[in-house]
């Protein structure tokens, strides 16, 4: 920077300050700018000012002395803080007028059809590389043969997991009695709801329900329950009678079965003729 011309300026600005009876003691206060660097730009330091806020410093410092023309103030400091452009010089041969070649064309030439197997050789190294890399992790990776348990093992499971994430499984509990002969059925849903019917064979009855329902089926071997990926068929021998059952989610958590005992009437007349008989 021109300090001379720089000093010319600021000795304007500071007789303009002192007539305005403006003190750097209160310019520091308003800007916040400390008052030593207000008195090293007053004096022509520039050099002891930090060179980032410089500009910033000198361009508060005119808009408190509240110059109208203080952006032309301004300018004449961008223009002495503004470093020399630097020139550069061509060097020229005397005798031709020619410009003195970094390289020469025939050196160029040499690199470049030089350079081109070069890039080659790299381009095929780096494929054969990647190819070896290829059939090693092919190697470290057998494939595993599933047999056809597995395959089927493998695609319930999937229909299960399928089954546990959809919103129809998560909401609801359906129930489908299918019967392939007459029975007698009475369930209870959701501890509330109570129904009981004759389902004929080759029938079947879908029962929608919150989270329980609870049975009691008078032909259970005669009945299919199926829910989801579950069945349960039959339900219980033939004879018996499911006197409570109790089904969920998880599918049939408690059953209770009975056989019926046989007619005493029966009994008692087999009995008599028996006596009967002795005697004779």
């Amino acid at each position: 920077m021109d300090h001379e011309a720089f000093n010319q300026i600021i000795s304007e600005l500071k007789a303009i300050r002192e007539e305005k009876r403006i003190s750097l003691q209160t310019i520091s206060e308003k800007t916040r700018i400390r008052l030593q660097y207000l008195e090293w730009l007053e004096s022509g330091e520039l050099d002891r000012l930090p060179q980032v806020y410089d500009r910033f410093i000198f361009k508060s410092y005119l808009q408190e002395l509240g110059i109208e023309n203080w952006e032309s103030y301004l300018q004449q400091f961008d223009a002495l803080r503004r470093p020399p452009a630097k020139t550069t010089t061509v060097f020229h041969k005397k005798a031709t007028g020619e410009k003195k070649e970094f390289i020469s064309k025939a050196q160029l030439l040499k690199i470049v059809y030089g350079g081109i197997p070069l890039l080659i050789i790299i381009f095929l190294v780096w494929l054969l590389m990647r190819n070896n890399s290829a059939k090693i992790s092919e190697k470290e990776m057998p494939v595993k043969e599933l047999t056809a348990q597995e395959i089927v093992k493998e695609v319930q499971a999937k229909k299960k997991q399928e089954v546990k994430t959809s919103p129809k499984a998560a909401d609801s509990l359906e129930i489908l009695l299918k019967a392939h002969d007459k029975s007698w059925v009475r369930y209870i849903k959701d501890h509330a709801d109570t129904s009981d019917f004759i389902l004929k064979g080759n029938n079947a009855v879908k029962i929608v329900a919150d989270s329980v329902v609870e049975f009691t089926i008078g032909a259970p071997f005669a009945i299919t329950l199926q829910m989801d990926s579950l069945v349960y068929a039959p339900l219980a021998k033939q004879g018996e009678v499911i006197s409570y059952m109790k089904v969920t989610r998880q599918g049939i958590v408690k059953k209770r079965v009975v056989r019926p005992r046989r007619n005493s009437t029966n009994s008692t007349k087999r009995s008599s003729q028996g006596d009967s008989t002795q005697t004779r």
